[in-house]
Parts: C-alpha cells; structure tokens; sequence
C-alpha cells in the first residue's frame, strides 16, 4: 500500500502523476513537443539526476527483500507501468520491447493499453511534501556544485 511506502518512493510515484497529467493533456492537444519535453524532463532531471541517483545504494546495500528495497522496487514498477505507455506512441519499437520485458499480465501490445492508472501522489498534509523535497534537491545541488569546485581544486579526490 502507498501509505507504506518509503516518503522519497512515494514523491517519485507522485512526480509520474504529474508527468502523466501533463503528458495526456498534450497528446490530447496533438503537442508533440511538449510531449517529448515532458518527458525528457521527468526522465532525466526527475528521476535521472534525482531519484535514480538518490536510491541506487539504497538498491543494493538495503536488505534483500526488506521494506525500503521493496518500497523502492513497487515504486519503480509504478513508474515504468506509467512511462512505457507515455512512450508508446512516439517511441513505438522501444515502448513494445520494455512492454514485453515487463512482468505480468497484460495486453499483447502497449499500445491497445490505457494509460496507467495506478500511480498516486502524496497524501494531504503530509510532512514530506513536493515543497520538501524540491528544497532538498536544491541544497543536493548546491552541495553538489561545492564538490566539484573541490574536486576541480584537488582538494578532495
């Protein structure tokens, strides 16, 4: 259940929620564009220089099979399930293979599919909310740039 789930997991989910609303919304809108946008965004800044990065130890130093591995895990699912069908109609060949590498049942193609509705955002008043963890991304950002002006300087290796 989401209310389980790790609080970083659950803003992930939350973040595809986002993504998709705007996503359907420019296919709806035949804005190619801001789809490939969208997407490129959510993929490389959201989750790629965020959230993939942040969990990958925790991927393989948490215990097999233990709560914040499972909840990382059910969270990524989630997301996948979500962005093979944002893919589908503008990246037809790469969507189809991720669909039938997929587990579980499901439609023969990805694109007879409807879109994912399984994804959920955090819950209302919750302490570990979207302002939270944007200014955690901006302090990783600023910390980030002082560890490469020290690693540029030799100071640290």
């Amino acid at each position: 259940p989401a209310e389980e789930m790790v609080a970083l997991d659950r803003w992930a989910v939350g973040r595809a929620l986002a993504a998709q609303e705007e996503i359907i919304k420019a296919y709806d809108e035949y804005n190619i564009h801001a789809v490939t946008q969208r997407l490129m965004q959510f993929c490389s800044i959201e989750m790629g220089s965020f959230y993939l990065d942040v969990i990958k130890d925790r991927q393989y130093t948490a215990k097999q099979g233990g709560h914040a591995q499972r909840s990382c895990q059910t969270a990524l699912y989630y997301i996948v399930e979500a962005l093979v069908r944002w893919m589908a109609p503008i990246m037809s060949f790469t969507a189809d293979e991720i669909w039938n590498e997929m587990p579980g049942e499901r439609e023969k193609f990805v694109f007879t599919g409807e879109w994912f509705d399984g994804l959920f955002g955090l819950a209302e008043g919750e302490e570990l909310n979207n302002e939270f963890w944007t200014e955690i991304q901006k302090v990783r950002g600023a910390v980030n740039k002082l560890l490469e002006a020290a690693r540029a300087e030799k100071t640290i290796g």
